[in-house]
């Protein structure tokens, strides 16, 4: 007996049933098929569908770039080549759809993120795998952007002129800074007096409570009156250091300060002190400085404040006479290299002038002093500045007649006039039609002319040039002489 016309495997059994009945099968054969029904039937109805696997990401911390970060994806029923990946960003702004990238195959695959030029923060990355039966499995992990430089707007300039490139960095890559604020004595600093009485050491003076300091009596303690050292300080290879300072001296010459650093343990010491610092000389005020400075990065490195004394006088007026120094802090700063660098007035700078004749994309990349290395790209387009051909000075008698043709390069043409009783306005646009010059006086009349061409904002150097405008001579002779105008009347 052939069983025929059954529905498929996905019919339910109670429907099965009712088509053996209707077909007049007999019960127990019925009963029969019935229990295989019950088996193989609800197996295939019901079997479930397992989803996909995804194994875990770890937290990211560090450049805008990371990856490829490995994913592992596997699936009961589909074959890893068919799974799909998908990924969303919950900060979109540091993290958008087109910097999120797969790679890989089968069941080894890839992601790999690429922050915004110029963001830093976090953003939760959710990536989501599916199977063939719509199934899915997720693993979310945190991105943080921790180092990023943005090399500004692109920029459009006439040429001639300079772009000003203004770069951007943000840094929080957490080196600790090293800071003295002297507020429990010397902390570290060692002092020395070379000669005299006087050490540069620990004063009860200070922008805040106390500093390093060394009065100035007024004797003559000669070169290098006294100094102090900081203790050993780890140096990167970009620095900034920043300390306050309070200068009650004579003028430069007299009393002068230096700042200095050592990376050879204090045999040799580079001068890194700002011109402005000895131009304040009797200031008298607490005033805040910033030095950047470059070395080859060495395990440590000194820092050292010399106080010199040239003369036997004075000081500066009042109480505090010397100078002093508190709230030092030494911070590992970023480098920067600009490329191309040739129409750059600096290539180490966060903002550079660009004297670029061309349309240049220029590239900056910045490196943390923990080694990220992050870059950004800037174009400074350049357009043509025209260019007015050159127009000979004029004289002629009143009432003769003038015109001009301007030739420009490009763009419109606009002319000014410094004398508009000659028969002209003062100013106007394109060439000048035909017009009667006029001169009603008894002296010459000068108008001086201005012809420029602007395009595309562009504005040409002014083309200049003179109309002389003399009277007609009275009719008659005059002792014995006739007086003609140059165009014969």
């Amino acid at each position: 007996m052939r069983l025929h016309n059954l529905t498929s495997l996905s019919t339910t059994p109670q429907q099965m049933k009712n088509v053996f009945l209707l077909k007049g099968y007999k019960t127990t054969f019925l009963t029969f098929l019935w229990s295989v029904f019950l088996m193989i039937g609800v197996s295939f109805q019901g079997q479930a569908q397992t989803p996909p696997t995804i194994s875990s990401i770890s937290a990211q911390t560090g450049c805008g770039t990371f990856g490829p970060l490995n994913i592992t994806v596997g699936d009961a029923e589909t074959s890893p080549s068919n799974l799909i990946l998908t990924a969303v960003s919950a900060n979109t702004s540091l993290f958008p759809s087109s910097g999120i990238t797969f790679g890989g195959a089968g069941a080894s695959r890839t992601i790999t993120l690429v922050a915004a030029p110029g963001q830093t923060g976090s953003s939760n990355i959710t990536v989501t795998v599916t199977d063939e039966n719509g199934e899915v499995a997720t693993s979310s992990f945190a991105a943080t952007v921790d180092f990023a430089i943005s090399a500004g707007a692109d920029q459009t300039i006439c040429s001639g002129s300079n772009a000003n490139l203004t770069a951007t960095v943000t840094d929080n890559t957490a080196i600790a800074p090293t800071s003295f604020d002297f507020t429990t004595g010397l902390q570290g600093w060692t002092s020395v007096a070379i000669a005299g009485n006087n050490n540069f050491g620990f004063q009860s003076f200070g922008n805040g409570s106390n500093s390093l300091g060394t009065p100035n009596e007024g004797g003559d303690y000669g070169y290098e009156h006294s100094y102090v050292v900081s203790p050993p300080i780890s140096f990167e290879t970009n620095n900034q250091l920043t300390f306050d300072s309070y200068s009650n001296n004579e003028s430069f010459g007299y009393d002068d300060e230096f700042v200095e650093y050592s990376t050879d343990n204090g045999l040799t010491w580079v001068d890194i002190t700002p011109s402005s610092l000895q131009s304040l000389n009797f200031h008298a005020l607490w005033t805040t400085y910033t030095l950047d400075f470059s070395t080859t990065p060495t395990n440590t490195g000194l820092i050292r404040f010399r106080y010199d004394t040239g003369d036997d006088c004075c000081g500066g007026p009042g109480p505090n006479i010397g100078w002093y120094i508190d709230n030092i802090i030494l911070q590992a700063i970023p480098t920067y290299a600009w490329t191309p660098s040739a129409t750059l007035n600096c290539n180490d700078c966060l903002s550079p002038t660009a004297s670029t004749t061309s349309t240049t994309m220029y590239t900056i990349t910045a490196t943390s002093p923990t080694g990220c290395v992050v870059s950004d790209l800037v174009q400074v387009t350049v357009l043509p500045t025209p260019t007015v051909t050159a127009v000979n000075d004029t004289a002629v008698c009143a009432g003769s007649n003038l015109a001009y043709a301007f030739t420009a390069s490009a763009g419109s043409i606009a002319w000014t006039n410094s004398n508009a009783s000659i028969g002209i306005a003062a100013s106007g646009s394109g060439n000048i039609a035909s017009f009667s010059t006029v001169n009603a006086g008894t002296t010459a009349q000068v108008a001086n002319m201005s012809v420029i061409a602007t395009e595309n904002g562009c504005v040409s150097l002014a083309e200049t040039f003179a109309i002389t405008v003399t009277p007609q001579p009275s009719a008659g002779i005059i002792s014995g002489t006739t007086q003609v105008c140059a165009n014969g009347s």
